[in-house]
């Protein structure tokens, strides 16, 4: 969205913009001709584009537009030269009231444009002044509304300029006979007083109304014919009011149901984004939890995980009405609440999730499918201790009628993993069901329940593998995921995989390809040396690659372990790469690859942490260079490379500045670092004890008494600060 408003903005610019039709005359730096007002007035009458330009720039630079020049000037505004047509409205948007005559021509170009270039002759009306102001404010309002142009984007130049008049302008367009105007001009008085949750500009600050009074314009509106209308203006008011806009709830509610509550960065289509309904409802959600509960009965699949979404995001207010709401006659509102319930598993909602799972214990038993598989889902995510509970349910789905029952079902089996062999001669007969899907997950669930069956297995997971369809693709990386857990019994899907790493990579299927290449290395050995040449090929594909990519190709490298030193040349020249990132991961690579040959890695890693002075005094490109190098070094797998630098390490805190500054993210790595390494970490102790007795905030202290601990084994008292600083 913020693409369009620039544009939208940049086009009401092109008032003091010039054009390169026709050279650019400079006043103030070309040699002028020595003319008078009267001849530039007659010049901008020729037939010569650059002579009509010429004078009209000229006519603006003197120290006030002629009034005598406005009737020439009027003409000109529809002159065929842009350049000439935009100096012309710049100069007669400078003139203001004295251009008066000129607002009936303004007005009838500018409503013929229906696009933002009409925003100039708006400006340029505005600067006028007069009745005239208020035809431009409506005409903005509807330009491209079709194409869902947004809030701001009404013109915000033009607001900035105008505010108090066009607020007001708004207020009486909130009674225009057109739904249309009624509905934006809701949208754009909801958005005066900021973006909530984003630093915008307050248009209120430069106007006589409050948001109150705006609020108080706006209700009426809610019992608005068009729906529209009345979900913006619902809308509004809870971004202008949001403690008082418990009346505005139903609109808001409706603006779900029908895709019309759209995110701040949407782009003008429907996709409905939870995001901005939190946001809305965020004061008045006690009000309107027994709203968003009866939403759940929508018949739309889509608009109903809208509001399990929703509900989930206020979980601990929501729970009293979904242990209500799974008792509900309503099959439809069972169904959801117990999908809400399934997302209580956080460790620090523990009573949440002990709640959640003593409501869908009974719900196994429910009447209606649905509702006993999702409260098995539920309890699965939970990972409750009734997780065999849920096999006889899931089992029982793998014979429904429809096919995406049948799919969850077998994926859900998949994850309790051994425990589920009852399920397996069911299972094995979908191996044959008539859904690809269905198929496939069956067969992945079967590799983690009983593996043994790959004869069975093996045609099922090549079909999956084989489709070149990136509709698919997730479900094609998770049986190849599911083959690499196989070995050497699925060493026939060699040929598939190979076949499949000899597709051209593209951003949609490199994530396919990189499990294809660790299944390879575990199904045919012999092989392995095609993924890692595909991965040495990735990895120098820097212009059609993602950095995040080769990141993760550099890991996959490092999976493969002593068969990927092939790569080492490459992974060295990687140390050049732009990417701070993809840098330092791929020297700590070669090292973990390649003991042996990786001088050149560790003479870069100690470069990019040596520090001589504090940390503040270093520019930005080094001290993002440290956090990246000591970010690398995390990890158990990097405990040995890690101890090599544990001067650089140690010197990095030492350095640090900390009455001047706080310690940077830099210094709390390393201190963690510094822990994960245990004994090793020795020497460190009496830098990280200097640290407990700065003025450091108490998260930095605690991070230093943990790593001290983990280095002694033995628990220490943190030190009262110099200067309390919490």
């Amino acid at each position: 969205m913020f693409a369009r408003i620039l544009y939208a903005t940049l086009v009401c610019l092109t008032l003091f913009v010039t054009t390169d039709r026709v050279k650019a005359l400079d006043p103030m730096h070309d040699a002028v001709p020595d003319k008078t007002l009267d001849e530039w007035i007659s010049d901008l009458g020729s037939n010569d584009r650059q002579t009509r330009y010429n004078a009209v720039v000229a006519i603006n630079h003197f120290e006030r537009v002629d009034p005598k020049a406005l009737p020439a000037l009027i003409k000109a505004i529809e002159d065929e030269d842009s350049g000439v047509r935009n100096e012309s409205l710049k100069a007669i948007s400078s003139m203001g009231k004295e251009a008066k005559s000129a607002l009936p021509k303004l007005v009838e170009i500018m409503s013929r444009i229906k696009t933002h270039s009409a925003g100039p002759y708006a400006m340029a009306i505005g600067k006028i002044g007069g009745p005239e102001t208020k035809v431009a404010t409506r005409h903005l309002l509807t330009l491209q509304a079709r194409k869902g142009i947004r809030e701001l984007e009404f013109n915000a130049s033009y607001l900035r300029d105008f505010t108090n008049r066009t607020v007001k302008q708004l207020i009486e367009l909130l009674k225009d006979e057109s739904a249309e105007v009624r509905e934006r001009s809701a949208q754009v008085l909801g958005v005066l007083n900021g973006l909530p949750n984003r630093k915008s500009i307050v248009y209120l600050h430069d106007c006589d109304v409050t948001a109150q009074d705006l609020a108080n314009a706006l209700r009426p509106l809610l019992k608005d014919k068009g729906i529209g209308v009345r979900v913006h203006v619902g809308e509004a008011i809870a971004r202008l009011t949001p403690k008082e806009a418990d009346d505005a709830i139903p609109a808001i509610i409706e603006g779900i149901e029908t895709n019309l509550i759209r995110a701040y960065h949407d782009s003008g289509n429907n996709t409905f984004r939870h995001g901005e309904a939190e946001v809305l409802l965020q004061g008045v959600i006690a009000e309107a939890m027994p709203l968003l509960i009866k939403g759940l009965d929508h018949e739309d699949d889509t608009v109903h995980y809208k509001f399990v979404t929703l509900i989930h995001h206020w979980r601990e207010l929501a729970m009293p009405h979904l242990m209500l709401a799974i008792k509900n006659d309503n099959a439809r509102i069972r169904a959801g609440a117990a999908s809400v319930m399934s997302g209580y598993y956080y460790f620090l909602e523990a009573n949440l999730r002990t709640e959640a799972i003593k409501t869908l214990v009974p719900a196994l038993k429910d009447r209606d499918v649905e509702v006993r598989l999702r409260a098995a889902e539920g309890l699965l995510s939970l990972e409750a201790p009734q997780v065999k509970d849920t096999i006889p349910v899931f089992t029982a789905c793998l014979s429904d009628d429809v096919p995406q029952r049948r799919e969850r079902a077998a994926s859900s089996l998949g994850r309790i993993g051994p425990t589920a062999a009852p399920a397996i001669p069911v299972l094995l007969k979908l191996l044959k069901d008539t859904t690809f899907q269905v198929r496939v997950e069956a067969a992945i669930a079967i590799t983690k329940i009983e593996p043994h069956h790959a004869s069975e297995l093996l045609p099922v997971l090549k079909e999956s593998i084989l489709p070149n369809d990136s509709r698919i693709s997730a479900l094609q990386t998770k049986a190849i995921q599911a083959v690499q857990t196989m070995g050497e019994s699925a060493a026939l899907l060699g040929p598939t995989l190979i076949s499949k790493l000899s597709e051209p990579t593209t951003r949609k299927n490199i994530l396919l390809q990189l499990a294809a290449v660790k299944a390879l290395a575990k199904v045919d050995e012999a092989n392995a040396q095609i993924g890692v040449k595909k991965l040495i090929e990735l990895l120098q594909n820097r212009r059609h690659i993602w950095r995040n990519h080769r990141i993760l190709a550099i890991r996959t490298l490092v999976e493969l372990g002593s068969i990927a030193k092939p790569a080492l040349p490459s992974l060295l020249g990687l140390m050049n790469d732009e990417s701070p990132q993809v840098a330092t991961l791929a020297a700590v690579s070669s090292i973990k690859i390649d003991p042996m040959r990786s001088n050149k890695a560790r003479a870069f890693l100690r470069r990019s942490l040596t520090v001589t002075k504090p940390f503040g005094d270093l520019d930005q490109e080094q001290q993002t260079l440290i956090r990246i190098s000591v970010e690398a070094l995390q990890g158990d797998d990097n405990r040995k490379i890690a101890v090599a630098y544990l001067p650089e390490l140690i010197m990095l805190l030492e350095v640090h500045d900390y009455d001047a500054n706080p310690p940077d993210r830099s210094q709390s790595l390393a201190i963690s670092l510094l822990g994960s390494l245990g004994p090793a970490a020795t020497s460190a102790i009496p830098v990280l004890k200097s640290i407990l007795i700065k003025d450091v905030t108490l998260s930095v202290r605690v991070h230093a008494e943990r790593a001290i601990q983990r280095i002694t084994a033995e628990p220490t008292k943190t030190a009262e600060p110099t200067r309390k600083t919490e």
